[in-house]
């Protein structure tokens, strides 16, 4: 899987993906996270890499965002933060997840804002002082990376960039009718 670098905007975000969230990128991500194939973390790993150095990444810690209880307990680890340290990144776990959330899978875009309402805090500080890289998976309406942002700003910490392995593809709205 070659990079293919996007940048586009999520909830007022500027967000750098390494490649677009359908076919065999969406495939070899759910085989990762859902399947445990460890060995699909370095090809994933390259497109987080693409991602991070097209948003101008020079080495700053990258801050993860968390995932669920429930995922972590089914799958026995954390998906993005074995992928940025597999991309040369050190991670500061900083950001940490409050109260339940749902699976973001399947709820439209103001049910995804609802379900990440305070839905992160940050504990502790990153060793380096010159700011932070927000690092995600997937960046499909910007609810999470909006909200994990805000957590971050809240607590002062400086959001430099915000990179993710894949962008869902932006989908049109058309009413019915039209």
């Amino acid at each position: 899987m070659a990079p293919v670098v996007e940048r586009r905007v999520a909830r007022g975000v500027a967000v750098t993906a390494g490649g677009a969230y359908d076919g065999v990128l969406a495939r070899v991500l759910s085989a990762f996270k859902d399947e445990g194939r460890m060995a699909l973390a370095a090809p994933l790993a390259d497109l987080l890499r693409a991602a991070l150095e097209a948003a101008e990444w020079a080495g700053e810690p990258v801050v993860t965002v968390p995932t669920t209880r429930a995922a972590f307990v089914r799958r026995g680890f954390r998906p993005v933060d074995v992928l940025a340290r597999e991309a040369g990144a050190e991670v500061a776990r900083i950001l940490v997840a409050r109260g339940r959330r749902a699976d973001q899978r399947g709820l439209n875009r103001v049910q995804r804002a609802a379900n990440l309402a305070d839905g992160f805090g940050v504990r502790g500080r990153p060793a380096a002082r010159s700011g932070v890289f927000l690092v995600d998976d997937v960046v499909t309406t910007g609810a999470t990376i909006a909200a994990a942002r805000g957590a971050l700003r809240s607590a002062e910490i400086e959001v430099r960039g915000v990179a993710v392995v894949a962008s869902t593809p932006r989908r049109k709205y058309t009413a019915p009718g039209a």
